[in-house]
């Protein structure tokens, strides 16, 4: 899995299936790279369990945050990847419910991410696990979303 990939990427709603993003980038996966599905988030903890080698990826990891006062969001994250020599299929669905007295009319919700990445390059000499392509914290929540 090491290495620099070209990815493409949709993002789609579940139901009614509607796609909301789309787009390419490129990126640096080093050996060794700590799989961190809370995306660093202190106040967002995930509990993942599944099975990663060197072709294939399945994870689960449920978790939760208070979304606002008396509102908590559940998260149920479905990861499934397939690596094939220089080139690799992943597909993530993410299902938030919200709970409590102050979700009311706070409506639940799916996405689903399709990426499909080419190798362009093994990884440097001097890897470092810093995106090439920066992007906001919340322009990455949207994009999960």
């Amino acid at each position: 899995w090491a290495g620099i990939w070209q990815i493409s990427s949709q993002t789609y709603i579940c139901n009614p299936e509607q796609l909301i993003n789309s787009g390419s980038y490129q990126d640096t996966l080093c050996a060794g790279s700590v799989l961190d599905f809370d995306f660093g988030q202190e106040d967002f903890t995930l509990t993942c369990d599944g099975t990663v080698d060197g072709n294939t990826m399945t994870v689960e990891c449920t978790g939760s945050t208070e979304a606002f006062p008396g509102c908590t969001a559940n998260y149920h994250y479905m990861i499934t990847s397939t690596r094939n020599g220089g080139s690799y299929e992943s597909t993530t669905t993410i299902t938030t419910t919200y709970v409590g007295a102050a979700c009311e009319g706070f409506p639940d919700s799916c996405t689903r991410s399709d990426a499909a990445g080419t190798r362009s390059d093994d990884a440097p000499e001097t890897c470092i696990e810093t995106p090439l392509e920066t992007l906001p914290w919340g322009a990455v929540k949207a994009a999960w979303r």
